[in-house]
């Protein structure tokens, strides 16, 4: 664990493939709503991530809630690999669907600052 006086964070280990079952688990009801099957991938050699567990499950279950939402009728899939490079070794998640996908003149747009239409 790693902490300090101003802005603690608790740093946990994140058993991956359960985090992700329950993850999926958790959208389960809202994927079949909207007539989806939703699935889990989970590489073989996952291992364990050290990370903030907590917003971490928040950040992946919102990418896969959305994916869910606006998807129909379709495919929702979490994929979580493990990405060994030179000096690096990353936890990889996907979220593969068979939604409306963005509108091609949105993607430059994709990581600012949300704003609603008018």
């Amino acid at each position: 664990m790693l902490a300090g006086k101003n802005g603690a964070r608790t740093w946990r280990r994140l058993i991956s493939p359960n985090c992700f079952s329950e993850i999926v688990h958790t959208a389960r009801p809202a994927a079949k709503k909207h007539g989806n099957e939703i699935f889990c991938t989970i590489a073989p050699n996952l291992g364990m991530a050290l990370c903030d567990a907590s917003k971490f499950r928040n950040m992946t279950g919102q990418l896969l809630d959305n994916a869910v939402k606006f998807t129909h009728n379709g495919k929702v899939e979490l994929v979580a690999e493990r990405q060994l490079g030179q000096s690096s070794d990353d936890l990889v998640i996907h979220i593969v669907e068979t939604g409306i996908g963005i509108a091609s003149d949105q993607i430059a747009n994709l990581f600012e600052k949300f704003t609603g239409r008018r």
